[in-house]
């Protein structure tokens, strides 16, 4: 697989896992001196894939998603036929065993017994001593937060990925990000002044909690794992910042909200004062499982003017959806990644779209866009159906002719 681009197979290989998890199969899908192999939560299974990653940048998007889906049904299948293969060794040779362990067993309970009634060393009845306490839960095969998280994420993903909606009690394992960029001659974002109106750090640390008073449905929240990180997502280009970049990841219970009708407007408030106040030029709002890239549930998108909020759309969603809608051309135009640039010249593809024509495209996902001529324009994706941005993030990228 040498010579393929990492960021590349990392998203097919996510792709051919949350096929897998579609199967109603667990585990993790990694590529391997061209194998893909099922590992974890089972036996491993492995299939063969070919040329899949060299010729991947030429296929249509039909025939990636048949691809992706006879892969993990293969691993699925060899994965189930091992089980069950080695279901049936077990049951053969406890068929022997189990009897042999009553014997022993019964042997052990007797002698047990004679030392509990028989008088010894240790007085009139001996006392049965313990090792030490008992194992940890996690010792035994147990799941900690972050693996919990990371499962009922990836299958509520799978559900999203099918048209539904995700409602409050799937919401964990989720984050949801507030991406900022402005122009890449402007002071650091995240050391911005404005930020304090939103977030409250205490000095040196990254993380805090949310406390702008014009939401406050989000501010009034509190608990374990409750609070705001601010990271630095500067776009850097030829040795400088191209775009000056923060990303506010909220997380615990600050999540819910995102995922229930009627109160989605506070995050939505939150973006567009944040995105004034800071000048930023290009926004976007989303969800997605910690920890992965892929698959956003974007639900508001901010740009100059309506190309650039199409652009914004496409970066953040069509970028990052399962099998990028935009060539790999455009994303690494010399074999190597340039989000930067990627950025750029999506907006240059875009910057033709007037509203009218953004508002026609966006027809069939729901989406609207608002803004004044002069201003920025904002895209906004209904509440219902979760993949609706990404449905308009396609339809963009068709009509821009970023895709294949």
């Amino acid at each position: 697989m040498s010579g393929v681009d990492p960021e590349l197979v990392h998203e097919i290989e996510v792709l051919i896992g949350e096929a897998v998890t579609r199967f109603g199969v667990a585990g993790r899908v990694r590529f391997a001196a061209g194998v893909a192999l099922l590992e974890g939560s089972g036996p491993t299974s492995r299939m063969e894939i070919g040329a899949l990653l060299e010729q991947w940048d030429t296929l249509p998007r039909d025939i990636r998603h048949r691809r992706v889906n006879e892969l993990a049904r293969q691993l699925v299948g060899e994965r189930r036929a091992a089980t069950k293969t080695s279901g049936k060794r077990r049951f053969a040779v406890l068929g022997w065993i189990l009897p042999l362990l009553i014997v022993v067993g019964a042997g052990a309970l007797v002698y047990v017994a004679h030392q509990m009634l028989a008088p010894g060393q240790h007085g009139q009845g001996a006392v049965l001593a313990h090792d030490g306490p008992a194992a940890p839960s996690s010792a035994l095969g147990g799941e900690d937060r972050s693996q919990r998280g990371a499962r009922i994420c990836n299958l509520t993903r799978a559900r999203v990925m099918r048209g539904a909606s995700i409602g409050p009690a799937d919401v964990e394992g989720w984050v949801v990000d507030l991406a900022l960029l402005r122009a890449g001659d402007t002071p650091p974002l995240e050391l911005d002044p404005a930020l304090d109106a939103f977030v409250r750090r205490s000095p040196g640390q990254a993380s805090g909690s949310f406390v702008w008073d014009g939401a406050q449905e989000l501010a009034s929240l509190h608990g374990p794992m409750t609070h705001v990180t601010v990271t630095d997502a500067s776009l850097p280009a030829a040795g400088k910042a191209r775009f000056r970049g923060v990303t506010l990841t909220f997380t615990g219970r600050y999540v819910t909200p995102y995922f229930t009708h009627g109160k989605r407007g506070s995050y939505l408030k939150t973006a567009d004062a944040m995105a004034t106040r800071l000048g930023a030029r290009y926004a976007a709002l989303y969800a997605h499982c910690a920890g992965d890239t892929t698959h956003h549930i974007g639900s508001w998108f901010r740009g100059p003017d309506p190309g650039g909020a199409a652009a914004a759309l496409v970066y953040f969603i069509g970028t990052y959806a399962p099998g990028s809608q935009v060539r790999h051309a455009v994303l690494a135009p010399h074999g190597k990644l340039d989000r930067a640039g990627a950025l750029e010249r999506i907006a240059r593809a875009t910057r033709h779209l007037d509203k009218r024509r953004v508002a026609t495209l966006l027809g069939d996902s729901g989406g609207s866009i608002a803004g004044r001529p002069d201003g920025p324009a904002t895209l906004v994706f209904p509440f219902s159906e979760a993949n609706r941005a990404e449905r308009g993030s396609e339809a963009i990228v068709k009509a821009a002719r970023l895709s294949h």
